[in-house]
């Protein structure tokens, strides 16, 4: 059932990278989906975390394990923060977020995606060692799925590139202006 989980939280995490093809509004709440399930999963680990916290790992492959863990949690805390930050429909704020949140926030997800790579092969033994997925298996699904979400992001990031001087609103700000736009110094409204 755990690895069930655990592969649940792969592509849900491959399908949150791609926002261009699921679309903003499905990106937010499965977000918060997503973080929600995060939860669950450290409680299902929670043996091996309070090991970790009371010093009971002893090996480096532990103390690596826990380092790329603190890491990988640290990031999705990030993502979850920059993502709430520049929310068009759940968390919308007066205040629009500008393009440099939208960038760093894709650059977590890219980082994100590097880490789940990490944190999984640490554990690809135990996950081989039940025989339910084989290890060309688990190559293939983490090949697929890791590659799709750096691709997800790497997209995400020029997308939301950021603006140069002098240049027009982005599609979803025309959108979603909404007839309180205050025009700039010169600007005919």
């Amino acid at each position: 059932m755990k690895l069930s989980f655990d592969v649940l939280l792969l592509l849900l995490f491959g399908v949150l990278c791609n926002t261009g093809a699921t679309g903003t509004l499905f990106h937010e709440v499965a977000g918060l989906v997503y973080a929600a399930l995060i939860v669950i999963h450290l409680v299902l680990n929670r043996k091996w975390i309070y090991a970790a916290i009371r010093g009971k790992l002893h090996s480096k492959r532990s103390a690596w394990m826990a380092a790329i863990n603190i890491a990988l949690l640290a990031d999705l805390i990030a993502i979850l923060a920059t993502g709430i930050r520049a929310s068009h429909y759940l968390f919308h704020a007066a205040v629009k977020a500008s393009s440099i949140i939208l960038v760093v926030h894709a650059i977590y997800g890219i980082f994100a995606a590097v880490l789940v790579l990490t944190h999984i092969l640490f554990h690809a033994k135990s996950i081989t060692k039940n025989k339910m997925m084989p290890r060309v298996g688990l190559a293939v699904v983490l090949t697929v799925v890791i590659g799709y979400s750096i691709f997800g992001g790497v997209q995400g990031a020029f997308h939301h590139g950021l603006p140069k001087d002098g240049e027009q609103k982005t599609q979803h700000e025309q959108k979603n202006d909404g007839g309180d736009h205050i025009p700039k110094e010169g600007e005919i409204k």
